[in-house]
């Protein structure tokens, strides 16, 4: 999975059992690397309930993947589970979400 090391900007490959450590600054990123990790887990569990039709479910584990981890993935699974809810609204939010950040994965940085 790629991270981009917030001490120095670097965008780096980390393989599963790697050092977990910047190339270029030696910052620890194991943190960046299990929340991206948990992220990737959530999306799983919401295209799952997607497809087997529980779609509160599939949105609610798409928004916590994109709490995390701001994919266009997740918020393209929640756009289809709000969608199958008829859930105006939540649609409009995520497609704008869509719009906004494609197909990006990046931290997301709430405080």
């Amino acid at each position: 999975m790629q991270i981009v090391c917030p001490a120095c900007g670097k965008t780096m490959l980390l393989r599963p059992g790697g050092t977990g450590t910047c190339d270029r600054c030696g910052c620890d990123l194991s943190s960046l690397r299990d929340i991206q990790a948990a992220a990737a887990g959530l999306l799983m569990l919401a295209k799952e309930a997607l497809v087997a039709g529980e779609h509160h479910a599939a949105l609610e584990y798409a928004d916590r993947s994109w709490s995390m981890v701001r994919g266009g993935q997740s918020a393209s699974v929640a756009c289809l589970a709000a969608s199958a809810l008829g859930a105006g609204e939540a649609l409009a939010l995520w497609r704008a979400r869509v719009a906004r950040d494609g197909s990006s994965a990046t931290p997301s940085r709430r405080g």
